[in-house]
């Protein structure tokens, strides 16, 4: 798998607005054309600061390292960013703000040649050379150890000393920690080993535990001084008074002689009359009811004479009237008036005894009497009785029974019958609350007679102490919670601190095997093959193995063992100073051998500069080693600035294409350059460039932009007479005469008149500050237009 083209870089880096398909379409950059696609080789040249790195960065990121893809300066803050890479079989891999859509096919496939990987792996560490924590974190997997091996001996050392300095410093720690807290504990005879016992029961308490634990303290401290008080007065205690129960209960089912269990329905009784079938009769006896009744009474089967009016009765013939009065008065009727009777004689009781209801008198001053020796969680039993509204329902209701038995036959209407019964049922349930606090009580009483008589009050009573004690406890962690947690925590970081103490006793362990190990690694997989390719690109470089065992012993600092190659430069001794070239040759060779012996070639090459403070000889190898070492991998992508090398390039490697990084204005593209013609690119480059100079008053002066002018003012003034005038990036002496002599005397009668502008132009290009953003002001943007003016007018 292999990338086809980078589509879109939209504000990231110096790309403001970067799309593949829509730009310089007039200059090759055809977007229908394939062949302006990635190829297996890619060359980019580009000046620096132009991009060139940046696209390394973003290959990093799609590599899947941490790496910041910053926003372009000239944007707007809340900008989007967006990238898009389209791979070889169309799949795209997007990049949207902060995270890559199909990140995955990319992640791993890089293997990245740059500065940082020369730093990374070539270290001199001597008396002279400033080392970094950079470098020191990457021992044990350096290709270059230089200077004596007792270098190493003091960085150990150090975490040695650092593992006994983190040691004290933990222990003094703690002890100050202890200190204060046994301060605190001794109110409260706590030990530290049973406060670590309770961890979990402080950790554990809230806030609002607080109130909640004093009143147990104080609910056990009363039952305590009653305990005590019982064991005082057991006399006193023999003698106590159970409490009464309310023994009545309220209920409308009654018990009847015959019919056994009969419900009060005072609708019914109230009802209770004559049919209606003899009311004329009885309307004439409408006042004497009663009278006639008694009546009624007095006749029987002897009666010859009529007890109403005393006229003598004819064959035992009564007279229509009585005859009536007899049906409606028979025996049936007698007993159904005497059940109703019976059942507002009970109602009546119900009525009466619920407005007499309240709760046992004495059991008041018992209850304080007994509270004074137990615990009751209650102030006083409560009241048993009708409330005022209840009384009056009552009483109404009472009435109309005294009503109903004074007349039996008047049917009575108003009855609150449905009220009576939810005022009983109310009332039931009281009483059977009230007895069931006064059984609990009684039978606490009992319990403390009886414990009092077997002696067990007293075990209770040690038993009592106890729970106060934890209870006290408790309560001290509660209000001490902060300061113990606080112990806890010291005590835990304590801990860790101490994990830390033995990691870094294993990383002194490890390291001072490790250091040697590695390196006897290192020197059996890849020496050999860094020595080859050291050199091939640098014939007059040679790097030795040091010999000799590599050890080291601790216990003998001063006669440590040396571990790490012995460079030598023209017969010359290097190993204590490494030129930046030296170091670069080191690196790359290196990175080869790593090329050479790694088995999954399914990976993408990126070189980024890999011939730093080259010679010419040293680029052209180094060209023919990237293309014969190369060629079994996916892809590759060489980024340079120098010409030279791009043309060794251009000539070495077949099947490539070529891309310019342009910085037009603070914002970076990538263009494709069909032609093969070194002279025709560096003039479509510097006419491009000199187009933007003839703008240039309409520019704004900014930091930036002096960049972006004054390297394009050094790339034009030093590539046009390299380049245009002899032949610089030619490889053979012939060709770059044959140029010089294609240019005619007349053009170098030119350069020899401009001798004295081009080389105040060109000294200013080099120490007017144009390599970094002006920190002292040592150049202008007036004075850098002045400058690109007088490199125009030259018309090189």
């Amino acid at each position: 798998m292999i990338i086809k083209k980078i589509a879109k870089i939209d504000n990231v880096f110096s790309f403001f607005s970067f799309n593949w398909d829509e730009i310089n379409v007039d200059r090759g950059n055809n977007s229908n054309n394939p062949d302006d696609n990635f190829k297996k080789y890619n060359i980019f040249f580009a000046e620096n600061g132009s991009g060139k790195s940046k696209l390394v960065d973003i290959f990093k990121s799609l590599n899947g390292e941490s790496i910041e893809l910053k926003r372009n300066w000239d944007r707007p803050p809340n900008d989007k960013q967006y990238i898009k890479v389209i791979l070889d079989d169309e799949s795209e891999i997007e990049f949207d703000n902060s995270q890559w859509t199909n990140g995955d096919k990319l992640k791993r496939k890089f293997l990245i040649f740059d500065k940082y990987f020369v730093d990374k792996y070539v270290h001199a560490i001597g008396p002279e050379y400033i080392d970094s924590p950079q470098r020191r974190q990457q021992r044990g997997r350096s290709i270059i150890f230089l200077g004596n091996f007792n270098d190493y001996h003091n960085e150990i050392e150090k975490i040695n000393n650092l593992k006994s300095y983190i040691s004290e410093k933990n222990r003094l720690f703690l002890e100050k920690e202890r200190i204060s807290l046994e301060t605190i504990l001794r109110k409260q005879s706590i030990t530290v080993d049973q406060l670590e016992q309770d961890k979990e029961l402080i950790k554990g308490l809230r806030e609002d535990d607080l109130p909640v634990i004093k009143q147990q303290l104080k609910n056990q401290n009363d039952i305590l001084g009653k305990i005590d008080k019982a064991l005082k007065k057991k006399s006193e205690l023999s003698k106590i008074s159970l409490l009464s129960r309310i023994e009545i209960n309220f209920s409308l089912e009654i018990q009847t002689t015959n019919e056994g269990t009969t419900k009060i329905n005072p609708i019914d009784l109230f009802s209770f009359t004559i049919s209606r079938g003899i009311q004329q009769t009885l309307h004439k006896i409408a006042h004497k009811k009663d009278f006639i009744k008694h009546g009624l009474s007095l006749i029987t089967k002897e009666t010859n004479e009529c007890p109403f009016c005393e006229q003598k009765i004819r064959n035992g013939d009564f007279i229509q009237i009585i005859k009536d009065y007899q049906n409606i008065f028979n025996e049936t009727f007698f007993k159904e008036e005497q059940k109703v009777k019976t059942l507002l004689r009970s109602y009546r009781r119900i009525l009466e005894n619920l407005l007499d209801l309240q709760s046992p008198l004495n059991n008041q001053t018992g209850l304080q009497t007994i509270k004074s020796f137990i615990a009751i969680s209650i102030d006083d039993l409560p009241e048993v009785k009708l409330s005022t509204t209840e009384k009056t329902i009552v009483r109404d209701e009472l009435n109309l029974v005294l009503k109903k038995e004074r007349k039996i036959l008047d049917k009575i209407g108003g009855t609150k019958f449905k009220e009576i019964e939810r005022i009983i049922d109310r009332v039931n349930r009281d009483i059977k609350k009230y007895n069931e606090l006064v059984d609990d009580i009684n039978r606490k009483v009992r319990e403390l007679q009886k414990d009092i008589e077997t002696g067990k009050l007293v075990a209770k009573k040690a038993e009592i102490e106890n729970k106060i004690k934890d209870i006290e406890k408790k309560l001290f962690y509660a209000e001490n919670k902060k300061s113990l947690e606080n112990f806890f925590k010291a005590k835990e970081q304590y801990n860790k601190n101490n994990e830390i103490v033995e990691s870094l006793e294993k990383i002194y362990q490890l390291l001072k095997e490790k250091i040697v190990e590695q390196f006897n690694e290192f020197v059996s997989e890849y020496f050999s093959l860094i020595k080859q390719f050291v050199k091939e690109i640098s014939p007059s470089m040679d790097i030795f193995e040091i010999q000799g065992q590599a050890t080291y012993d601790r216990r003998n600092p001063r006669n440590p063992a040396q571990c790490g190659f012995r460079v030598e430069y023209n017969g010359e001794d290097r190993t204590s100073k490494l030129s930046e070239g030296e170091k670069q040759v080191i690196a790359l060779a290196f990175f080869f051998a790593r090329l050479q012996k790694l088995r999954d070639k399914n990976k993408i090459i990126v070189f980024d500069d890999p011939i730093t403070s080259f010679d010419a000889g040293k680029r052209k190898s180094t060209s023919e080693i990237i293309e014969r070492e190369t060629k079994d991998f996916s892809q590759v992508f060489i980024f340079t600035c120098d010409p030279l090398f791009r043309e060794y390039c251009l000539k070495q490697i077949s099947n490539r294409n070529f891309y310019y990084i342009f910085k037009t204005f603070g914002a970076s593209s990538i263009h494709h350059y069909k032609t093969k013609d070194s002279e025709r690119f560096i003039n479509l480059v510097c006419d491009k460039f000199e187009e933007d100079f003839n703008q240039i008053d309409s520019v704004s002066g900014s930091d930036e932009n002096i960049i972006v002018f004054g390297q394009k003012l050094r790339f034009c003034l030093e590539t046009k007479i390299k380049e245009g005038y002899f032949g610089y990036s030619e490889d053979k002496l012939s060709n770059m005469i044959e140029k010089v002599a294609k240019n005619g005397t007349e053009k170098f009668e030119r350069l020899i008149n401009n001798k004295r502008i081009i080389l105040e132009i060109y000294n200013y290009c080099n120490t007017g500050g144009l390599a970094h953003y002006p920190k002292d002001g040592s150049t202008s943007w007036n004075e850098l237009k002045g400058k690109i003016k007088q490199y125009l007018g030259l018309n090189l």
